[in-house]
């Protein structure tokens, strides 16, 4: 089963319920007790997809999944964003968007009125230099897999506008863009007389 991370609904509830029911100094406590708790187990808890419900496009084009959890009941389903079960359950997604048709069939045309196609970098794979300076990207995209088809290349200077965060941390990656550029410039011939 893949996993995810997920903070669990139910105890969110649960804090918040007995926030309200603490008073004065005992809710300072509780507070304080819940804050070290959290930073013990890092706030969020690890759960395995069981499976993937339905998909939902918000207006800013992030897609989200309803996710059951395994051991958990359709009811306790949780939407999450789609980049998140891509990092954490890649094979679940894949698998959910075939059952689907595709995700661009599913999300751009069959619904009515469906959206304009948009798509968001998920990872930079790699790159190459181009003939006349630059280098061009090879880029997967949120919801797809790195496969042949399903990946495109892209220019240096959309990347820096749409992903430069993506960007700066695939050339930190591998080593710094520097070291892939050409020197500039004509070298010196040392003089021997």
């Amino acid at each position: 089963m893949a996993r995810s991370t997920h903070r669990s609904r139910k105890a969110k509830q649960k804090e918040i319920v007995s926030a309200r029911q603490a008073g004065g100094e005992e809710k300072e406590k509780e507070e304080e007790k819940e804050e070290e708790e959290e930073e013990e187990e890092d706030a969020r808890e690890v759960h395995e997809v069981a499976r993937l419900l339905k998909h939902q496009m918000a207006e800013n084009g992030i897609v989200k999944l309803l996710v059951q959890w395994v051991n958990e009941g359709e009811e306790d389903a949780t939407w999450e964003a789609e980049e998140e079960i891509q990092q954490n359950a890649e094979e679940v997604l894949y698998e959910y968007w075939k059952a689907q048709g595709g995700r661009v069939n599913a999300l751009f045309h069959q619904p009515r009125n469906a959206p304009a196609e948009t798509y968001h970098v998920f990872r930079v794979l790699r790159h190459e230099k181009k003939n006349r300076g630059g280098f061009q990207f090879e880029v997967q995209w949120v919801g797809h897999p790195a496969t042949r088809g399903e990946t495109s290349m892209e220019a240096e200077p959309k990347l820096k506008n749409v992903a430069p965060e993506l960007l700066q941390e695939y050339w930190e990656s591998v080593g710094g863009r520097a070291k892939y550029l050409a020197p500039r410039g004509r070298a010196k011939k040392v003089r021997t007389e």
